[in-house]
């Protein structure tokens, strides 16, 4: 007995169309599509992430410049203060005839123990040979050097991690605590273990960076294009290796992270780069010749050789900009990501300053650096930086001092009067010292008064969506006053048209639709 076929089972008919109608359609169907809207906003963020990025960039580059600074200028003058008090306590006690223990507070054993690593760790970089480092990178061949220059790449990213844990434990208050809190972890042998752990890993983070800076250096200074070539290649690289991967927004905030702290070691590498190349141009003698390496074009015909000397350093720089802009342009675009999540990680960094510079209650001080807690969010090491900087200073200034004793030997006597090098160096020093901490202070107010204009406009903006929450689901609005750090991040109006992320299917996935971790 045969069946009946229900509706549903039944096949549908194709369609009957005539020629002239078929014509018809074709010549009168509209090719506008059903994404054209979010395909013109793609196109439209792809664009603003310039400037977006930029200006996360320079806030986290002012920020890494607070606290490289802070080394130099203010931390000197806090162990100061702090031999001072200590003097004074001291002299006290022995006109009284008084054997009373002299106290210190974390933060005055903090800034010690930071002046006494230091100290120790420059005195043992002046062990390491400079110039027998750059001669053995030199003769390596171009394959060999990147495979160095990567390699000191990840050890350097290793170190930064592992050391801010082993400097926040040296300086913690479990640590540098009382008699009472110290009990707990072995007595006096607990710190002494941090400190030692704390200057291995500094001398091996500053020697990593130094053979990152020569690196740099014998690139650039090559006179094969090929060793400048590699080094912009690699840069290139980062596009490859981070674009075609999936990216939620916290990510997206540890790639920034990353891209702060490497656009300043780059900076301050070349600026390194660039002082030392004029110094040794300057002391070399004369000739008709030029002894400039190739990769020192003049990009125009009258240039001056300090003009020249800085066309590799805005060659490099510039292809760091233009890496970051395309790496940041796509992952945001196959993310689905709006550019105004930079400002949600402006608002971030902004909070973080704010809470280190206020001051909470009486009982407890604000930080003795305001941007001590961003640079451990964004992963800065400015100890090793520091030592790694007066390590080339002490070797810079050698250099001028050795090309005026040349200077002095060949010169007329009366003109050595004029560059006897008795109190110059002294002199110079304390200009130096005054010039870094009024650049330090300047840098220092203007992102703390940024800071806090940007937190006053964020929590205006958190009340006014809270606000717009409530009325949508009062449900909602209480879990996100529970979860601010999430609040700011988990925000629909940073994705794509404003809406939640489109669920991907098979109906409507194409090839340059991120579906997994990754695109083929």
């Amino acid at each position: 007995m045969n069946s009946i076929p229900s509706e549903s089972t039944t096949p549908s008919k194709a369609p009957f169309l005539a020629l002239w109608d078929h014509f018809k359609d074709e010549l009168l169907a509209s090719d506008s599509e059903s994404f054209e809207e979010l395909k013109r906003e793609r196109v439209i963020n792809f664009f603003g992430i310039p400037w977006a990025i930029e200006k996360l960039m320079v806030f986290g580059f002012f920020i890494c410049m607070d606290s490289f600074l802070y080394t130099f200028t203010i931390l000197p003058l806090r162990i100061l203060l702090v031999l001072y008090t200590v003097t004074i306590k001291f002299i006290s006690n022995f006109k009284n005839e008084e054997k009373r223990f002299i106290h210190l507070n974390i933060s005055q054993k903090s800034d010690l123990l930071k002046g006494v690593l230091i100290i120790l760790v420059c005195i043992s970089l002046q062990s390491v040979d400079a110039a027998q480092m750059y001669h053995s990178i030199r003769g390596q061949s171009v394959i060999k050097l990147y495979v160095i220059f990567n390699v000191l790449e990840i050890f350097d990213k290793l170190c930064c991690a592992f050391g801010g844990d082993i400097l926040d434990s040296l300086f913690s208050k479990s640590t540098l605590g009382d008699k009472k809190s110290a009990s707990n972890t072995n007595g006096h042998l607990w710190p002494i273990s941090h400190f030692c752990a704390a200057y291995g890993y500094i001398l091996f983070h500053t020697i990593i960076l130094f053979y990152l800076a020569i690196t740099l250096n014998v690139a650039i200074n090559s006179y094969s294009n090929a060793l400048l070539t590699l080094l912009l290649s690699n840069q290139f690289i980062e596009i490859k290796g981070s674009v075609f991967k999936r990216f939620e927004k916290e990510n997206l905030f540890q790639l920034s992270c990353s891209d702060i702290v490497e656009r300043f070691q780059l900076a301050l590498f070349l600026t390194v780069i660039t002082v030392r190349n004029l110094i040794e141009l300057s002391g070399s003698p004369t000739s008709p010749f030029s002894i400039l390496p190739t990769s020192f074009i003049p990009l125009f015909p009258a240039m001056t050789t300090l003009e020249t000397l800085l066309t590799p350093v805005i060659i490099v720089f510039a292809s760091e900009l233009l890496v970051d802009w395309l790496k940041h342009a796509f992952i945001t675009k196959f993310n689905q990501i709006r550019p105004s999540i930079y400002n949600r990680y402006i608002d971030i960094l902004s909070k973080d300053l704010v809470d280190g510079n206020v001051q909470k209650s009486e009982n407890q001080k604000k930080f003795a650096d305001s941007s001590l807690m961003v640079s451990r969010r964004i992963g800065f090491a400015a100890l090793p930086l520091a030592c790694l900087t007066i390590r080339v200073a002490s070797q810079t200034v050698t250099m001028i001092s050795d090309s005026i004793q040349e200077k002095m030997d060949t010169e007329e006597p009366f003109t050595i009067v004029f560059t006897q090098p008795s109190g110059v160096w002294i002199f110079c020093g304390f200009a130096v010292f005054v010039i870094l901490t009024f650049i330090k202070l300047l840098v220092g107010i203007n992102i703390l008064g940024f800071a806090h204009r940007r937190y006053a406009s964020m929590e205006r903006r958190e009340t006014e969506e809270r606000a717009r929450a409530e009325k949508l689901d009062a449900q909602i609005a209480k879990e996100k006053e529970n979860q601010i750090n999430n609040e700011v991040l988990d925000d629909p109006k940073d994705n794509v048209l404003g809406k939640q992320k489109q669920v991907i299917t098979l109906d409507n996935i194409d090839r340059y639709t991120l579906f997994k971790s990754r695109i083929p």
